[in-house]
C-alpha cells in the first residue's frame, strides 16, 4: 500500500474519475475505491482532496460551476455521497472545499429528494457531512439556519414515526438526526423552542425508550443529550419531557440520566465515556458546566 501511495495511487484515481468515457458503473467502483482510501487514513485523505477529489464528487453530485444547483438520485450520486462523507472526517480543508464548491445547499437538497432504501442511504451519508461541517464552523451553522435545515430534521425525524405501529423507523437515521438536533440546540436558544414548537420532544422520548434495552448506545446518548440540553433553563420544556415519559434534568441517580420508575435499568456512559463524548461533540465550556452541575455523579472524574 505504501508503494502505491508513493506512485501516485490519489492522484491517478481523481484523474480517471475525471475521464468522460467511462460509464457509470466504472466511476461507482472508482469513488467505492475513494471511500476505501479515504477510511484508511488521514494522510489518504489530504491526498485525495489535494489531487482534487472534492470537485469531481461534487460535479458527479450535481454541483456544475456556474448553474443552478442539481440532484438526481442514483447509484452514482449514492457513491458520492458515502465518499464524501468518509472525506470529510476529521479535515477542515476538505470542510471548506465543500462549502466553497457549494455543497452545503446541495446535501441539504439530498435530504428533501424522494425515493427508497438508497434515498435513505444517501440522507444518512448527508448527514453525516453536515454535522461535521456545523460542529466546526459558525459559518456553516448560519448557512445551514438560512436553508431551514432544523424544520427539515425534525420533520424527517417525525416521518420515521419512532414508537407508532407500522416500523417505519430507520434507527440509524433517527440517531443522527438527534445528534444533529443536539448541536444546534446548544448553540442557538432559539433552536430549542423550535424544536419543542415543531413536536419532536415526543419522538425523541420514543427514540430515547427503543434503546432501553442497549442503554450504552449511539441512540441511547443522541437522545438523552438534545432532550437534557432542551430542558436545560426551560421548566416548561422540562414539564413537557415528563409528561412525554422522558428523564427529568434534576435526575442525579448515579449513572443515569432517565428517573429509575419510568424506565428502569436505562444507564448510560461511565463519566470518563461521557467526558470523552463531550470532546468529541465539541460542546461549549459553558455547557459542559451545566452538564457537571445538573448531572455531578455522571461527570465526575
Amino acid at each position: 500500500f505504501k508503494v502505491l501511495m508513493a506512485a501516485g495511487l490519489c492522484p491517478a484515481l481523481v484523474d480517471l474519475l475525471h475521464s468522460e468515457i467511462l460509464s457509470d458503473k466504472s466511476l461507482v467502483l472508482g469513488l467505492d475505491m475513494v471511500s476505501k482510501l479515504a477510511g484508511h487514513n488521514a494522510k489518504c485523505r489530504c491526498a485525495l482532496r489535494d489531487a482534487g477529489a472534492i470537485e469531481i464528487i461534487m460535479h458527479l453530485l450535481g454541483v456544475v460551476p456556474g448553474s443552478h444547483l442539481k440532484y438526481e438520485q442514483t447509484p452514482l450520486s449514492l457513491s458520492a455521497v458515502r465518499a464524501l462523507s468518509v472525506l470529510v472526517t476529521g479535515n477542515a480543508g476538505i470542510r471548506v472545499a465543500i462549502r466553497k464548491a457549494k455543497g452545503i445547499p446541495l446535501l441539504v437538497k439530498m435530504l428533501k429528494a424522494e425515493g427508497g432504501p438508497d434515498k435513505v442511504e444517501a440522507a444518512y451519508h448527508a448527514l453525516v457531512i453536515l454535522q461535521d461541517l456545523a460542529f466546526a464552523s459558525d459559518t456553516n451553522r448560519d448557512l445551514l439556519t438560512n436553508l431551514d435545515i432544523l424544520p427539515l430534521l425534525v420533520n424527517i425525524l417525525l416521518a420515521q414515526d419512532i414508537g407508532g405501529e407500522t416500523g417505519n423507523i430507520n434507527l440509524n437515521l433517527a440517531t443522527k438526526i438527534a445528534e444533529f438536533l443536539h448541536i444546534l440546540s446548544i448553540h442557538d436558544p432559539k433552536n430549542k423552542t423550535q424544536i419543542t414548537k415543531m413536536g419532536a420532544i415526543p419522538a425523541l422520548v420514543n427514540l430515547l425508550k427503543l434503546s432501553i434495552n442497549e442503554p450504552k448506545s449511539g441512540t441511547s446518548l443522541a437522545a438523552s443529550t438534545v432532550l437534557l440540553s432542551i430542558s436545560c433553563g426551560s421548566p416548561a420544556n422540562e414539564i413537557k419531557i415528563r409528561e412525554a415519559g422522558g428523564p427529568c434534568r434534576r435526575q442525579t441517580l448515579k449513572g443515569t440520566l432517565l428517573p429509575g420508575e419510568l424506565l428502569p435499568s436505562v444507564k448510560l456512559q461511565s463519566a470518563d465515556a461521557m467526558m470523552n463524548t463531550i470532546r468529541r461533540t465539541h460542546i461549549r465550556k459553558e455547557n459542559v458546566e451545566k452538564l457537571a452541575h445538573l448531572h455531578p455523579h455522571m461527570l465526575r472524574v
